[in-house]
């Protein structure tokens, strides 16, 4: 009777140990048929929370995303009062489309927001990025705007806003550093090919996130934008940077000047020169062209020689640019596909773009990004 319980225990106990490894192995298949579930084509939505709040982010995967084969990874940030879809349909009018085109994962994050009852009669959608610089009203070099500067409806976490004050308070490096390791364990993606480019408000915030985590990224694109004056930072370690700026933008000038509603902000030559001499480029630059640039009317200067082989500073001036997207004349981003309708209200539905329609700065950060790697 002894030697039969031993049996009856001794099989049990094998029986439990077979189940569990079939858990595990449905548990992994599991895991493996979500990856490759995720719907290519299409935008889709997703939250994380940080610090209490549910912070929305957009996924584009291209048609020719697989689980097997890791594919580039492209962060995209919009601008001040835009939204993660607006960036990729009015903004850029397109940005999707060169996904496909190329092989890249889109991901677009969605800044903090809120709707300002103050400014006019009727509710208004804000939304900005907090770069650590915008919130503030002085830095090392005096004023962030001047005595006439427009004022900014305040963000409601950021309690009492001073003078100058313009960009959210809420904890947007740590959102970003919370997505990318969320993003390593539902995406199959390339982390040595890992991008980051920002337009406007974006580009201030890609510049503060450039700095802070630059293990992340293999290179940086700013697109009309850069940090307040006084407020210029370079990363810790090598990361070659294109700026793309309009000469006729008011709102970010490139030069340094006070843009039209008042504020100051780092002059595009400054911040390369920066980074130049952060990544022991030589200090002298010299003429840049390529046939997208040569056909987009834009004066670009590079810093070479660079103590890494792979590091590059590349200063664009796009001569008749404004303060849009690079080779695309209009839209602001402010505009929101239906997947976002339920978080985002008091913005009208964005427009389709024609997937063949062709912008050379989408086209030409692209270009940019493929020739680097961690």
């Amino acid at each position: 009777m002894k030697v039969t319980l031993k049996f009856v225990i001794s099989a049990l106990l094998l029986i439990s140990v077979l189940s569990s490894g079939c858990t595990s192995i449905e548990s992994r298949q599991s895991s493996v048929k979500t990856k490759h579930s995720l719907e290519t084509g299409k935008f889709l939505s997703r939250t994380i929370r940080h610090d209490n709040y549910e912070r929305e982010y957009i996924i584009y995967l291209p048609e020719q995303y697989r689980n097997d084969k890791a594919l580039p990874l492209v962060l995209a940030l919009h601008g001040y009062q835009g939204t993660a879809t607006g960036l990729a349909l009015e903004t850029s009018a397109g940005l999707n489309n060169y996904a496909e085109k190329h092989g890249f994962i889109l991901v677009y994050p969605q800044a903090s927001h809120f709707l300002d009852y103050t400014t006019n009669n009727k509710p208004q959608f804000v939304s900005s990025w907090n770069d650590l610089a915008g919130n503030k009203s002085d830095g090392p070099l005096g004023p962030l705007c001047t005595a006439e500067s427009e004022i900014y409806a305040c963000p409601p976490e950021c309690g009492q806003c001073n003078k100058c004050h313009w960009t959210a308070c809420h904890d947007d490096i740590g959102f970003i550093k919370k997505l990318l390791i969320e993003l390593k364990t539902e995406l199959n993606f390339d982390p040595a090919r890992s991008y980051l480019v920002g337009f406007s408000n974006g580009a201030t915030f890609a510049q503060r996130l450039a700095c802070e985590l630059s293990h992340e990224f293999a290179a940086v694109v700013l697109a009309n934008g850069r940090l307040s004056r006084g407020y210029n930072c370079v990363p810790d370690s090598v990361i070659p940077l294109l700026q793309i700026n309009g000469a006729q933008d008011t709102v970010v000038p490139f030069d340094g000047s006070a843009s039209s509603a008042g504020f100051y902000y780092t002059p595009a030559e400054k911040v390369s020169l920066d980074w130049a001499q952060q990544g022991q480029c030589s200090l002298k630059p010299e003429s840049w062209q390529r046939k997208t640039a040569q056909s987009a009317d834009l004066q670009c200067n590079i810093y070479q020689q660079c103590g890494a082989t792979d590091m590059e500073v590349i200063d664009c001036l796009w001569v008749s640019g404004e303060h849009t997207w690079p080779g695309n004349r209009k839209g602001g981003g402010w505009c929101t596909d239906a997947i976002q309708m339920d978080d985002i209200s008091h913005t009208p539905q964005c427009e389709i773009p024609p997937a063949d329609k062709e912008v050379w700065g989408s086209e030409l950060i692209w270009q940019f990004f493929s020739r680097h790697r961690k």
